[in-house]
C-alpha cells in the first residue's frame, strides 16, 4: 500500500510560495462554463498548479499518458506536460469567443450569435461574441513538476519515479533530501 502525501511539502522553504499561504491540494476543478472545454478529475497544487502524485498514477493506470518534457528554463527537467488525461466533460459544446468593440464583431461571430455585453470580475468591461462552437476535446493536459517527487518516500517515490522514468526519460533519486537526475540513453 503506497503513502500519499497529505498537502505538498516541496515548497516549504521557498519564500514565494509563503506569500500565498501553506501550498495544499485544491480539489478537482470543475468545468468554468460554456467557455471551458475541460473539467479536472484530478486534485492539483495550490501554489504550481502541479497534479497530485496519487492522481497522476490513478490515472497512468487506468489510461494511456505521455509525459512531454518542457523546456529546461531552470536549468534542469523541472516539468512534464502529462497528456491523455480523461476529460469528462467531452462530447459537450463550448464556445469560444472574441473580444473586440462592438461595431467589429460581427464579422467574426459564429451563426446565430450577436455581440453581448462582458464584465471579466476585475473591472473590465466590454463586447465579445461566439465565434466558434465545438464539442470539448476527450482528452486534456495536466502539468507535473518534478520537485513533487520530494513529497513522497519509500515506495511511492519509487513508483512515481519509475513512471516518470519508463514515460519521461529521466530517473530521478533522492540524495537525502536532495533531488537527483540522470536523462536516460534512447
Amino acid at each position: 500500500m503506497l503513502t500519499w502525501p497529505d498537502r505538498p511539502t516541496c515548497h516549504d522553504h521557498d519564500g514565494h510560495a509563503a506569500q500565498f499561504g501553506q501550498p495544499s491540494w485544491r480539489p478537482p476543478r470543475p468545468r468554468r462554463g460554456r467557455e471551458d472545454p475541460y473539467a479536472a478529475t484530478y486534485r492539483t497544487c495550490s501554489y504550481c498548479g502541479s497534479i497530485n502524485p496519487e492522481d497522476l498514477i490513478a490515472a497512468a493506470s487506468q489510461h494511456a499518458l505521455t509525459l512531454e518534457m518542457a523546456d529546461w528554463k531552470y536549468g534542469w527537467p523541472h516539468k512534464y506536460y502529462v497528456n491523455g488525461v480523461p476529460n469528462p466533460a467531452a462530447g459537450q459544446e463550448y464556445h469560444s469567443y472574441t473580444y473586440g468593440q462592438r461595431e467589429h464583431l460581427a464579422r467574426y461571430a459564429a451563426p446565430g450569435f450577436e455581440a453581448e455585453p462582458y464584465d471579466n470580475g476585475i473591472g473590465r468591461q466590454g463586447w465579445r461574441v461566439v465565434s466558434r462552437v465545438d464539442a470539448a476535446p476527450a482528452t486534456m493536459t495536466a502539468k507535473w513538476y518534478n520537485a513533487h517527487l520530494c513529497d513522497l518516500d519509500g515506495d511511492a517515490f519509487t513508483t512515481v519515479a519509475d513512471l516518470i522514468a519508463a514515460l519521461g526519460g529521466v530517473r530521478f533519486d533522492l540524495d537525502g533530501s536532495r533531488l537527483r537526475y540522470h536523462v536516460l540513453a534512447g
